[in-house]
Parts: C-alpha cells; sequence; structure tokens
C-alpha cells in the first residue's frame, strides 16, 4: 500500500562506491529542491511530496547524470542495477518511468556514447575558461 501524500524511490545500486547522490527535484510551481544522497551498502532512498507532476534528477558525484525520473505523490519507484552500467538500471513502479527505462536499455549504446561527447566537451570548455581567466 503506498503512501499517497508522498512518493519515494528505493535504489539497489552496486559499483556507487559510497559516493552520494545529488538530487535535484524540480517541482512545478513550487521551485528547486536539493538533497543529498549516502548510498548505504549500494542502498538509497528519496521520500518526497509535491502537488504535482516532479522531475527528480539524479547525479554522480562528478556531477554526471545518472537519470531523470518523473513522479506524482503516490508513485514508489524501484531502481536496480550497475553504476557502470547506468543506462541499464531497471525501473519500476510506473508506466512513464518504466517506458523511460526501457528505452534507456533498447539505446544505452548511443546514451553512452552521447554522454561520453558531452563530458569530453565540458572538459574543453572548463580548460578554455581557465585559460581566459588566467589570461
Amino acid at each position: 500500500c503506498s503512501d499517497k501524500k508522498s512518493y519515494t524511490i528505493e535504489a539497489k545500486i552496486v559499483n556507487l562506491e559510497g559516493k552520494p547522490i545529488y538530487v535535484i527535484q524540480d517541482k512545478y510551481n513550487e521551485g528547486f529542491k536539493l538533497d543529498t544522497l549516502q548510498p548505504d551498502n549500494n542502498f538509497f532512498r528519496l521520500k518526497g511530496s509535491s502537488n504535482s507532476l516532479t522531475a527528480v534528477r539524479l547525479y554522480y558525484n562528478d556531477k554526471t547524470e545518472l537519470m531523470s525520473l518523473y513522479l506524482k505523490n503516490g508513485d514508489h519507484i524501484t531502481l536496480e542495477g550497475d553504476a557502470n552500467k547506468p543506462f541499464e538500471i531497471a525501473i519500476k513502479g510506473n508506466r512513464v518511468n518504466e517506458e523511460i527505462g526501457d528505452f534507456r536499455k533498447k539505446n544505452s549504446s548511443v546514451l553512452e556514447r552521447l554522454q561520453e561527447k558531452e563530458k569530453n566537451f565540458e572538459k574543453r570548455v572548463d580548460k578554455e575558461e581557465e585559460s581566459w581567466y588566467s589570461n
């Protein structure tokens, strides 16, 4: 029986190496809420509430996005997988997020290449900013 006044994400993700997960909850007409989750034995839980559909973005400690989920009060989402294969993490709990998880799995190789290109681009931008500020 789920709590209709809140939403919950429960995750069992191996290879997080005890590093924190950062969370941004984008609540429509309510603003942003930032959280830090400390995995314990590869497990973490987030409980929140919102009067409308909320985008919840999970990030690794290096600021790389792990995934985005879309939740409303009453949702109970479970995540299970490997941090080294983020696009293959199983998502269960509601139709929208399960479809997102299926898409991520089917397109994992393309998504991994895009993420790598994004990381490389950010590194180049950071280097250019450093050289610009040091001059």
